[in-house]
């Protein structure tokens, strides 16, 4: 069958508006005023407010020389200082580089220097021992960061309560030759940011993909956000009386559009929940009754998450109550185990809607609300959207039904990515008829439904996170004594995918352990990417 006499739409247009993300906040706080819009550490924070201290931080970029198309660099967790950085970013008329905080050195300046940055946002508390002001400035020499601005995550709290058990973890420290966000930001409130000219198709968000030394950077419009978060809010059929859980790491697009962006349609009210990192989801079982009582007091409605976090939830098992106002629980960026699908399920009385988000970090899929499902299934498109399959060696190609092959999409929400981005830079993933082949391998059902069977032979997905086998073998190789390396997948219970690393070492130039070269791979990548087990061979074994 050929692929122009398939169905691919699944669902009827939707009305897309021609505007940014930060007018859709401007009308927000215009109509739901005093409404909360986000809660956080004890604090409700409204619409109005997030406008207004997003005007006032966009008046402090526009006082340091940031204009029209800077690159702003954000590396936060879910903290309130994120959502109304990111808005002052764009009401500035810049650019948002978002930046997982957790990155290792390497990885950081890859990016850094890659884009451009010459402002950076960040903690200067030390979290979990992590230290991520320390980490911009080891490699700030070789990138061309000019200010520093930093917060803390107890700046936003209303009074230092314990918030989900992580304030004993939390260290603030002064940095010395830094810009304070909350004084800062003080001190510009009550007049409006300076008038910049912004369009739809102005670059609101940059993302890095693949493994270092072939990084494709990607470059997502507030047209791009603006359709896929509309997109998300309208199969959920998002309300305003809505509960969001703002779990999930904001800094990965799709993340950032199912837990704050898509509530823009809505006004919904978002939970932010600073669990630090992805790695650290096993904190919700050891810190159990904190995150109970958010559960609890909140009354949340939707849930969006990874495969790791809804096994992590399976901890909450004797309080199935939690749940009872829970409509939606959303995993993305691939479905999860069918185990984890059913046990959630089990503990909860609650489906998960399982979907798929690009490594473009853009959401195509999302199962019905309330509807049984297949194993792997990753549900139908979204509005205006399309999805085939292609021919593995032949990615021009479609395959029958039933068969696995490349999953191919296209969209309103890719509507000039890979045209607006140099072709030096974007290493372009289009077949010869326009669609983006993601690298990773699905079907198609009889009944125009899509199974996910597996990612890119060159990924793994971990805590929600694409993690690219090439950093771990080209980080290894870099190591003395080690000659070979080989990467395979383990399921992990609280990540989903871990690397399992084999490594041939040669004893000439010593011993080499295990513990050796899990410190060094922590100097270099982020913590979640860490594999699971080490397995040595060689001659001093």
């Amino acid at each position: 069958m050929g692929i122009e006499k398939r169905k691919l739409g699944l669902n009827t247009a939707l009305n897309y508006p021609n505007t940014t993300l930060h007018e859709l906040l401007i009308e927000n706080a215009s109509k739901f005023k005093r409404k909360d819009a986000i809660y956080y550490g004890g604090s409700e924070y409204s619409w109005q407010y997030i406008d207004a201290f997003s005007n006032g931080f966009a008046n402090v970029l526009t006082e340091m020389g940031a204009n029209r198309g800077s690159r702003i660099a954000v590396l936060l967790p879910n903290i309130p200082q994120f959502i109304m950085t990111v808005f002052g970013v764009w009401k500035a008329g810049c650019t948002v580089l978002l930046l997982d905080p957790w990155l290792g050195e390497k990885e950081l300046q890859a990016r850094l220097v890659t884009s451009d940055a010459r402002i950076v946002v960040t903690l200067r508390d030390i979290v979990f021992g992590y230290d991520t002001y320390y980490k911009i400035q080891a490699v700030r020499d070789s990138t061309r960061i000019e200010h520093v601005i930093t917060t803390s995550m107890t700046d936003a709290w209303s009074s230092l309560t314990n918030m989900f058990g992580v304030l004993k973890d939390i260290k603030p420290k002064k940095r010395e030759n830094t810009i304070d966000w909350l004084t800062a930001t003080r001190k510009k409130l009550g007049r409006k940011p300076s008038e910049v000219s912004s369009y739809p198709d102005d670059v609101a968000v940059i993302h890095y993909i693949g493994a270092l030394g072939s990084l494709r950077q990607i470059e997502l419009s507030h047209r791009n956000l603006v359709v896929n978060s509309l997109q998300y809010s309208s199969h959920l059929e998002l309300e305003e009386n809505d509960v969001v859980l703002g779990l999930p790491p904001l800094w990965l697009p799709y993340m950032l559009v199912s837990a704050f962006t898509s509530t823009l349609f809505s006004g919904a009210k978002t939970v932010l929940v600073p669990l630090i990192t992805s790695y650290s989801l096993k904190l919700i079982g050891e810190r159990l009754p904190d995150f109970i009582e958010a559960l609890r007091k909140h009354k949340v409605t939707v849930i969006p998450g990874s495969p790791s976090l809804f096994q992590a939830f399976i901890a909450l098992a004797d309080h199935r109550d939690l749940f009872k106002t829970v409509r939606a629980a959303i995993c993305l960026p691939t479905p999860p185990p069918d185990v984890v699908k059913g046990a959630f399920q089990r503990i909860s009385g609650v489906k998960i809607v399982s979907g798929y988000a690009t490594p473009e970090g853009l959401i195509t899929h999302l199962e019905k609300l309330g509807l049984e499902s297949k194993p792997g299934s990753m549900g139908e498109t979204l509005p205006d959207t399309e999805a085939a399959i292609f021919n593995i060696e032949d990615k021009d190609l479609p395959v029958e039904i039933n068969q696995v092959g490349l999953l191919g999409v296209r969209g309103p929400q890719f509507d000039g990515i890979y045209s607006r981005t140099p072709l030096e830079r974007r290493k372009s993933p289009l077949n010869s008829t326009g669609w983006i082949i993601s690298g990773e391998y699905a079907k198609q059902d009889a009944e125009e439904g899509y199974i996910f069977v597996k990612t890119s032979q060159d990924t793994i997905v971990t805590s929600g996170s694409r993690v690219w086998k090439p950093d771990l073998e080209n980080i290894l190789l870099t190591y003395p004594g080690v000659k070979r390396c080989m990467i395979s997948v383990a399921q992990d219970p609280f990540s989903g995918e871990r690397a399992i690393v084999s490594v041939e070492v040669d004893a000439k130039n010593g011993e080499v352990t295990q513990d050796e070269l899990l410190k060094y791979i922590a100097l270099k990548l982020a913590l979640y990417k860490l594999p699971i087990r080490i397995e040595l061979s060689g001659v001093n074994q």
